[in-house]
């Protein structure tokens, strides 16, 4: 429904000798001690909004930590999946004269192989969707510009 009172949800007070206790105190003094109004320094304001962040990114890191587990089992599956179907291929091969050792370090270069085109795949379509959902937002957002971590991109 429509109202003709307006909603105020934040008001910001700058006082003449900077934040500090007292300040704050005199704050709350003069709107009547009302508990349903919340007096925060510009501290409290950013440790409020640095929570939200952190949380968020556990959040991210949780689903990273998922999909680290999911990958390593699609190459685990992708590898047991290649041995049991060129078990022929394989024979052939150790009766040509290839030993067990390079047998084995064949099956590991493929699953670095797969593992590396999985990462560098990975990592790009998230640095393109990073992008696009920037430029997506960068009007709405004062000050946005898109900052790659690059140490922990590698």
């Amino acid at each position: 429904s429509h109202s003709e009172e307006q909603y105020i949800r934040e008001v910001y007070v700058n006082t003449a000798d900077g934040a500090s206790k007292a300040a704050q105190q005199t704050v709350i003094d003069a709107l009547g001690k009302n508990p349903a109004i919340k007096v925060s320094t510009q501290e409290d304001m950013r440790n409020e909004m640095g929570g939200i962040i952190n949380t968020m990114l556990n959040i991210m890191y949780g689903l990273l930590g998922m999909a680290l587990i999911i990958s390593v089992l699609g190459v685990v599956n992708t590898l047991a999946m290649s041995v049991f179907e060129r078990t022929q291929e394989i024979g052939m091969l150790r009766a040509i004269g290839l030993d067990r050792s390079r047998v084995k370090n064949m099956i590991r270069l493929e699953a670095v192989v797969i593992s590396l085109f999985g990462a560098v795949l990975g990592v790009g379509i998230g640095v393109f969707l990073a992008w696009a959902v920037g430029t997506t937002i960068s009007k709405g957002v004062p000050n946005y510009a898109l900052v790659l971590p690059w140490d922990r991109i590698g």
